[in-house]
């Protein structure tokens, strides 16, 4: 296929069925993909995929390795996980850039730790984290009827936060924050 417009959308669902590549023969393996915006649904990504040029990447009902972010995804500023089985852990130190965070869903990731300073954070209802630690500052703390939610653990200045929903929650705020 032709890619000269680097800074466009593809939904990566519909290319790979054949709506992109056309219908002669199998579409051709999406391990280079040449966007910075990306939507990605109802795909195996446990393989390695490079995605080392994507700034914006949203997964939906994907399959994905334990630990997300095997490789180094140096440009990575907006991530979107939304209903995606089989991470455990983000490796944040392998996204450098990232800045805003979404989770709606996953529901073997259980603990997540923030790191590196945060534009927003947000976790939906169907968010199955059961502790969240936040040690870097954050801009916009959103948590939506996380009732999985058993520790938040705050270690860092939070800017705006819109909490609802929380049942059973200890919240740990350290002094001076």
């Amino acid at each position: 296929p032709n890619f000269n417009d680097h800074n466009k959308r593809i939904n990566i669902f519909s290319a790979v069925r054949g709506g992109l590549f056309g219908p002669s023969g199998p579409p051709p393996p999406y391990s280079h993909i040449p966007f910075v915006k990306i939507y990605i649904s109802s795909l195996d990504l446990r393989g390695n995929c490079d995605l080392t040029g994507i700034r914006e990447l949203v997964m939906e009902k994907c399959k994905l390795p334990s630990q997300f972010t095997p490789t180094l995804f140096p440009e990575l500023r907006r991530l979107l996980l939304l209903r995606c089985d089989g991470v455990e852990r983000i490796a944040f130190d392998r996204l450098p850039s990232l800045k805003v965070l979404k989770i709606d869903g996953c529901p073997e990731l259980k603990n997540v730790c923030i790191e590196q300073e945060m534009e927003q954070l947000e976790l939906f209802s169907r968010a199955e984290v059961v502790h969240l630690t936040i040690r870097a500052a954050v801009k916009v703390l959103i948590l939506r009827s996380c009732s999985a939610l058993k520790l938040l653990d705050i270690m860092a200045p939070i800017g705006v936060y819109e909490v609802s929903g929380l049942k059973n929650c200890r919240v740990y705020h350290r002094k001076g924050f």
